[in-house]
């Protein structure tokens, strides 16, 4: 018999907290980004990854970003 795996649950209000934007944040760094941020890069660092962190990388990235879509249109 198997058992029917249920939908992944909303991240719950208490659980956003741990993953609140470091002050300073664009607005749109949300608590759901920073924690797929590091739910995704958590496996390339062997320290656990902070919101700190998870932001930094967030604002590399979207740095990363607008400069290719500038050399792109160029």
């Amino acid at each position: 018999m198997s058992r029917r795996r249920s939908p992944t649950p909303d991240l719950s209000a208490s659980r956003l907290a741990v993953f609140q934007p470091p002050a300073g944040a664009p607005t749109w760094v949300t608590p759901e980004l920073i924690e797929k941020t590091i739910r995704v890069w958590q496996r390339f660092y062997e320290a656990p990854l902070t919101a700190e962190d998870a932001l930094g990388i967030i604002l590399n990235v979207s740095g990363l970003v607008e400069v290719l879509s500038q050399r792109a249109s160029s």
